[in-house]
C-alpha cells in the first residue's frame, strides 16, 4: 500500500540503496512488523543493511555509555536508534528521522547534536536529493 502513495519517492530511494548511498542499521529489521508492506519491501533490498563493524561497535559503546536511557527499547526487542547513530559516526553520514528535539526524553536528534551529526527529516532529505514529484496517488 505505502509504495503506491508516492512511487517516485520509493524509486529514488531504491536508486540510492543500489548505489550504496542509502544505508540502514541491520537492527531496524527487528523493529519492522513482519506483516507490513515495508517489511516485504526491505526483504527485497537487503543490501541496505549494514552489519556492525568494529568502528560501529566502538561508537555504539560510547553512545550507550553517554546516553544509557537512549538504548532502552519501547517494547521487547532491540532499539535500533543507537545503531543508526553509531553508523553515522563510523561512516561519516547524516541521519534521516522524523523525530524532533522537542521534549525531555532522549531522541535521535539529541544524540546526533551531541556528536555533531547532521540530522534531517524526510522532507529535507527529498529537497537535498532534488526530487520532484509531479503526482501523488492518495489511493482514493
Amino acid at each position: 500500500k505505502f509504495r503506491r502513495k508516492c512511487q517516485a519517492l520509493w524509486s529514488g530511494m531504491e536508486e540510492l540503496i543500489n548505489s550504496g548511498v542509502l544505508i540502514a542499521a541491520s537492527e531496524i529489521r527487528d523493529e519492522v512488523d513482519e506483516k507490513s508492506d515495508l517489511y516485504s519491501w526491505l526483504q527485497k533490498r537487503k543490501q541496505i543493511f549494514i552489519e556492525p563493524t568494529e568502528k560501529i561497535q566502538e561508537a555504539l559503546i560510547d553512545i550507550v555509555y553517554r546516553f544509557p536511557k537512549f538504548d532502552r527499547p519501547a517494547s521487547e526487542g532491540t532499539n535500533a536508534d543507537p545503531y543508526v547513530i553509531a553508523i553515522a559516526i563510523a561512516e561519516s553520514c547524516k541521519v534521516v528521522t522524523q523525530e524532533t528535539l522537542r521534549g525531555k526524553s532522549v531522541k535521535i536528534p539529541h544524540v546526533c547534536k551531541h556528536y555533531d551529526i547532521e540530522c534531517i527529516n524526510i522532507y529535507d532529505f527529498v529537497k537535498e536529493q532534488e526530487w520532484v514529484f509531479d503526482e501523488i496517488n492518495t489511493g482514493e
